[in-house]
């Protein structure tokens, strides 16, 4: 689910307001669980009813009173379920949190490529094909260890071996796996030599027509393209996804008199107007209002689309995603926003660009927003208080799920007051404060590292 900061902000007002009819939602859920998977149920199943499931392992779902969920390693997760309802005309939203222990014995299996040099004869690269997180290799030739990396070469004798890897993942499953290779005399010399040419296609330059020589029957290619693509044609063609130089290899054998040859070749691959668009933007504010910005996308081409992502930054979570030309946008906090632009031109060209802009200040409708500062902030947050008489001051820190994380109160005296706020307790993340005194209401914004 994609939350852009508007959106966060809303939350948090819902969450304050909706508490006078919070009776009428319940956020209680139980669950079952079967090994690594857990069945999440709602207590409410009201059609009226939305609900969001964070699961403690930086992973979540939304709009379903039931859900299931898969943990990848067992062990103790925070789940959090928040529940959104409207009926009867009123609105109310509250949320509720359950830590729950995942106990399963995970599985895994090893397994491992071979991959004879084309140039040393007994020369191979042994690389592990597990997925998923490992913590540690160990491969052993003929019951002696040779490495613990998850790739290797090794220069082998005539004769047969054992190959054997042993994976341990980080959630302690330890997997074995072994090989017989049968290592034999290089063939004798060939009584010809590889060799090939190359040409680009008239209608893209991109795609590449390879002719290799010798061919016929009785003799058998292997080709490398150099960007991780192989063909077993003779004269095969190839699409590249980007222009550049790239070294291709052929390996032409010949089984009838065991021979074979290779040879390795720059091949140079031109763009067309498609690979050489550019991309960037400029901003300004508004006459009106600081923190209300707008954007100018520019290219050296007709730019036809433009995609536009704006963060707090070291926080994706709370991102706004635009998808208009040349946007103008409202920020609701001060701070460091890190704003990307993607473009797609008339020539089918795309392209990515980034940069990081700062609101200093607020404006307008949002004046009653504050600084915290530092921000981001470790172990504190302060705010700088301007008040008319002497009054209690009340502080509620809320976190981007809208649930209340801290609240204080402090005597506020008539003038300048420097409230400090202990945060190192929080978690990583982005947290709304707001402060109350005199009748007033103010908001402020801080990113927790």
């Amino acid at each position: 689910m994609r939350k852009t900061i508007l959106n966060s902000f809303f939350l948090l007002l819902i969450s304050i307001a909706g508490t006078q009819a919070s009776a009428q939602c319940n956020p209680a859920f139980s669950f079952t669980a079967n090994g690594a998977t857990v069945r999440f149920q709602a207590v409410t199943n009201a059609a009226t009813a939305s609900h969001s499931w964070h699961f403690g392992d930086n992973t979540y779902a939304s709009d379903s009173a039931i859900v299931h969920h898969t943990y990848q390693q067992p062990g103790q997760y925070r789940v959090v379920h928040i529940v959104r309802d409207s009926s009867n005309g009123n609105f109310c939203v509250d949320s509720v949190s359950q830590l729950i222990n995942v106990v399963f014995t995970p599985t895994c299996n090893a397994s491992f490529s071979v991959r004879q040099d084309s140039l040393v004869y007994n020369r191979y690269t042994f690389t592990s094909q597990q997925s998923g997180s490992i913590a540690s290799y160990v491969w052993t030739i003929d019951g002696q260890q040779a490495s613990t990396s998850a790739w290797f070469t090794a220069t082998l004798s005539n004769g047969s071996h054992t190959i054997c890897l042993q994976t341990t993942t980080s959630a302690g499953c330890v997997a074995n796996t072994c090989q017989q290779l049968n290592v034999t005399n290089p063939p004798p010399p060939c009584s010809w030599q590889a060799s090939f040419t190359t040409a680009p296609a008239f209608s893209n330059p991109r795609l590449i027509y390879f002719n290799q020589t010798p061919i016929g029957q009785g003799y058998v290619s292997q080709w490398s393209f150099g960007d991780g693509t192989s063909s077993q044609s003779s004269n095969p063609s190839h699409l590249y996804a980007v222009p550049g130089t790239y070294q291709v290899r052929l390996i032409v054998t010949q089984p009838a008199f065991q021979c074979r040859d290779t040879i390795t070749k720059l091949v140079q691959v031109y763009g067309s107007p498609a690979d050489s668009c550019t991309a960037s933007f400029t901003y300004a504010p508004t006459q009106n209002q600081s923190n209300q910005i707008s954007f100018t996308a520019t290219s050296n081409q007709t730019i036809s689309s433009q995609t536009w992502i704006i963060s707090p930054v070291g926080d994706t979570t709370n991102s706004t995603y635009l998808q208009t030309s040349n946007p103008t946008h409202t920020f609701l906090a001060t701070g460091n926003y890190l704003v990307c632009l993607n473009v797609i031109t008339t020539t089918g060209c795309s392209r990515y660009y980034c940069d990081t802009i700062t609101i200093a200040s607020l404006g307008g409708r949002y004046a009653n927003s504050i600084p915290s500062y530092p921000n981001p902030a470790r172990n504190e947050v302060m705010l700088q208080l301007n008040l008319e008489q002497a009054a209690p001051v009340t502080i509620r820190i809320f976190n981007s799920y809208g649930i209340a994380v801290h609240s204080s109160r402090t005597a506020g005296n008539a003038g300048i007051n420097r409230v400090t706020i202990p945060v190192q307790s929080l978690g990583t993340g982005q947290y709304y404060i707001e402060i109350e005194y005199n009748g007033q209401r103010k908001r402020s914004l801080f990113n927790k590292l």
